[in-house]
Order: C-alpha cells, then structure tokens, then sequence
C-alpha cells in the first residue's frame, strides 16, 4: 500500500468509499475491482442492470463505474435510477466519440473517460469524486431539544408548537 491509499481522508468518517462497477466485459470489471481495491475502496460488481440497481440500495456506493454504452445512444434505466440518488458519483468509461461523452455528461454522469484511459486514472478519479461528494455532505446534528415556554410547548425536530395544559 502507498501513503495516499492509507491516508484517513480518503474514507468516509474511516470508513473506506464504496463503488460499484457496472462495466460489460468481464475482464473490465476485474481489472477496475483490482485497482479501486488497491486504493483502498471496497467494490461489489455486476454486469446485471437488476443487480446494480439492487446494490445501488442495499451496499449504498459513493461511486458507481458505468459502462458509457449504458448512457449513449440509449440511456439505460441504472443511469436514471443513480441519478436519483444525488450523493452518489458517475463515472463512465469506454466514452471514446464526443458525441458519447456529451450525452454522458448531459445525462447527468459526473465524469467520462474513454477506452485508452488508465485503470489507476479511473481509480483515482472515483477517489476525487467520492472525496468531493462526501465533504459536500454536511454532517448530522444532534436534534434540538423542545422548548417551553408558559403554556407553549415548541419543537424544532418536529417542527410543532403545542399548548400545554
């Protein structure tokens, strides 16, 4: 492992980031698992669009890998169902016209490679946009207490005031 891997600031709270690849060749998955791992993530993969779009709920990825075939020309269903997770990061790979890379980022991908792009840039990419997204997150507060006040009762939580008898 390098320093970069180790350093704490590239987990979430010391957690390390989750990603899913989703790529369509079976080699492009192992080979994108290998070097996500070795920078420290932890990686599910699938090539099956039910699949991904079920860890997409249950493993709860900083960053998904797409296949940029899954965007262009027709936008698969698991880039909408991302989209509507908004804290989780898009990256698609294998964009290789700019015509595919426009509709990738017009489909609301957060960043496009194509096929001659590195594992360790793609790799490192993921680690920049789940370290982004995961500051961009601002962190949880202790709820506020409820408040009395006479005969009023006012709970921020809850956003409710109450009479009180």
């Amino acid at each position: 492992m390098t320093v970069l891997e180790m350093d704490p600031t590239h987990t979430r709270g010391g957690t390390p980031f989750r990603a899913l690849v989703t790529l369509s060749h079976p080699s492009d998955r192992r080979t994108a698992e290998d070097a996500l791992s070795r920078h420290g993530f932890n990686v599910r993969t699938t090539d099956d669009r039910r699949a991904a779009t079920a860890l997409l709920l249950t493993y709860s990825p900083d960053v998904v890998v797409i296949d940029a075939r899954d965007v262009y020309p027709n936008r698969s269903a698991l880039v909408d169902e991302v989209r509507r997770h908004h804290d989780v990061g898009t990256i698609a790979v294998g964009a290789d016209s700019n015509r595919q890379r426009i509709a990738s980022l017009e489909s609301g991908v957060d960043d496009v490679v194509s096929n001659d792009a590195s594992v360790e840039e793609i790799a490192l990419r993921c680690r920049s946009l789940a370290q982004r997204l995961h500051r961009a997150v601002p962190a949880e507060r202790e709820p506020e207490p409820a408040l009395e006040y006479g005969i009023l009762r006012v709970d921020p939580a809850d956003r409710k005031s109450t009479r009180l008898n």
